[in-house]
């Protein structure tokens, strides 16, 4: 009879206590749907990669809105790569996704396959030797020491070994545009002694592989390559260049498109630039060239020439020479003006802006201050004034005194300049 009354006091707990637990796991159930639905409505990464439609057929794939593309994937590289090789492929054909996947062999089976290398190679070469057939001996002493400073530099973990495959999507807007694309695609690469293949009725997983997800579905056409082929794997050049304006500097040494020089454009933090390069390079002529061809957009060029480079190019572009010798007084006149070549007249409004600007600079620095209102009025008048005397105006033509004629001991058939005042007469 106790355990029966025990029984039944326990009972009515136990149901309690379940259906307490049923409403709490209902309450997590409602507030985890909720979460998950919240989450769903946001757009995925692949809702933005994915296209319209897919419509795959034997060579190449349909994705909606006139969009065509056909993978290809290169079955046979060249025995030599240099750096931008495949530069020539986005600037010819235009619109490719090149695709490149990389994955690192292991280096103990790398050092084992190479020893076996080597050593075939060495016991073809002992047979061709034995027989008499000299034409190989040359092929095999290079491919032994080629293999054996492979062997050597990954041994010393100075170079690693690669396994690399390479596929290419052409697109375009109609499947005969995408025709001429790629037999452009396939002579571009028979003239770099390389074959590229479309994948047959691999188009769909191809067109994955394709795509920045980090996809290796098909597991063929891959090629061994060490670290310097891989860095060659890689395109650097652009399809067109940035700057329309400024100068024209020369062709871009992989893609063969003209680059022009404006140092200000806009996006620059500044002007500045800097040329390096070894002796013998072609630092001097890039510097004159840059130099000339700014002065025919009329901009002027400051050297400061130690070594006397630039003395005949700036005589042959009108430039002024000023010698800086210890013991001899030289200096740059800040009165010196001349004509505004975009308004064709003497701008001295700007000149007295300009001689101010200085004169603030100087007393900034000495004196730990900036010009005061009447010093400035001061200035301006005085300048006014000095140019009077001169009788310099807005006319381009009042700043010479005659038309030619002998000028310290020189004749010209050119306009003589008049002596410009100095600052030392506005002190006076």
């Amino acid at each position: 009879m106790l355990q029966l009354k025990r029984e039944r006091k326990i009972k009515p707990y136990k149901k309690r206590k379940r259906a307490k637990e049923n409403k709490i796991k209902l309450y997590k159930r409602r507030k985890k749907a909720k979460e998950e639905n919240f989450f769903n409505n946001q757009p995925q990464l692949i809702s933005l990669l994915a296209p319209e439609v897919i419509q795959e057929k034997k060579d190449y794939i349909y994705m909606g809105d006139d969009k065509y593309a056909r993978i290809f994937t290169l079955m046979f590289y060249p025995n030599y790569i240099g750096i931008g090789w495949l530069d020539d492929i986005l600037n010819t054909i235009g619109d490719v996704d090149i695709s490149t996947q990389v994955q690192v062999s292991d280096e103990r089976n790398v050092i084992k396959y190479l020893t076996h290398k080597v050593t075939k190679l060495q016991s073809d070469y002992l047979l061709f030797e034995k027989q008499g057939n000299i034409e190989e001996l040359h092929r095999l002493e290079e491919n032994i020491q080629a293999f054996e400073e492979m062997r050597r530099n990954i041994q010393i973990n100075n170079d690693k070994l690669f396994f690399i495959k390479i596929t290419l999507r052409v697109n375009a807007k109609s499947l005969e545009e995408l025709n001429e694309k790629s037999k452009l695609l396939r002579d571009e690469f028979a003239n770099k002694s390389c074959e590229v293949r479309p994948l047959y009725f691999k188009q769909l997983d191809a067109l994955k592989e394709t795509l920045p997800l980090n996809n290796n579905i098909i597991s063929d056409n891959n090629r061994n390559m060490t670290t310097a082929g891989l860095a060659a794997m890689f395109p650097i050049a652009r399809t067109k260049s940035s700057v329309k304006d400024g100068i024209y500097l020369g062709r871009d040494l992989f893609t063969g498109l003209p680059m022009n020089l404006e140092t200000f454009t806009d996006g620059l933090a500044n002007a500045n630039i800097a040329i390096f390069g070894v002796p013998g390079a072609g630092k001097s002529v890039t510097v004159k060239t840059i130099i000339g061809r700014t002065a025919l957009i009329n901009r002027r060029s400051s050297i400061l020439d130690i070594e006397g480079e630039y003395v005949a190019q700036t005589e042959k572009l009108g430039g002024r020479i000023i010698k800086i010798r210890q013991a001899i007084p030289v200096g740059i006149n800040l009165f010196d003006i001349d004509i505004d070549e975009d308004n064709g007249f003497i701008d001295i409004d700007s000149k007295i802006t300009e001689i101010r600007a200085i004169m603030n600079g100087i007393i900034n620095k000495y004196e730990n201050r900036t010009l005061k209102p009447n010093e400035i009025a001061d200035i301006e008048q005085a300048v006014r004034e000095v140019y009077r005397e001169k009788e310099i105006t807005k006319d381009k033509n009042s700043i010479y005194e005659k038309q030619g004629g002998k000028h310290e001991g020189i004749i010209t058939f050119g306009n003589i300049k008049k002596k410009m005042p100095t600052l030392t007469v506005v002190l006076e």
